[in-house]
């Protein structure tokens, strides 16, 4: 039995190969076949993305974090974004005393 290999873009080595050539066709994905990445990494990874912050820029009416991305008309109606200066750390030290705002007004009712 023999084996060629072929290194190159797998669709354009394809496109030139006459039909039924090919038995099979072994690629590897942009993060290598090595130490697999972090399910956590690829995600964040997508998340951020153009494809992604589109996505959620329209459906979700979330302001992209990604610069060049169109804001959804609805969310530019509200006017220029003024990033919150609060450190998280301190907005999460507040949490209990918020839900128990929350709860008292009955925001949720």
């Amino acid at each position: 039995m023999k084996a060629r290999l072929y290194l190159g873009d797998c669709l354009d080595l394809l496109r030139s190969l006459p039909d039924d050539s090919i038995d099979s066709v072994v690629t590897d994905p942009p993060y290598g076949l090595g130490k697999p990445p972090k399910t956590v990494d690829v995600l964040e990874a997508w998340l951020a993305g153009e494809k992604a912050q589109q996505m959620y820029a329209d459906a979700n009416y979330e302001y992209p974090v990604r610069a060049g991305v169109a804001i959804h008309p609805t969310i530019a109606g509200y006017g220029k974004l003024n990033a919150d200066t609060l450190p998280i750390s301190k907005i999460a030290a507040n949490r209990k005393t918020a839900s128990t705002l929350v709860d008292k007004v009955g925001f949720d009712n």
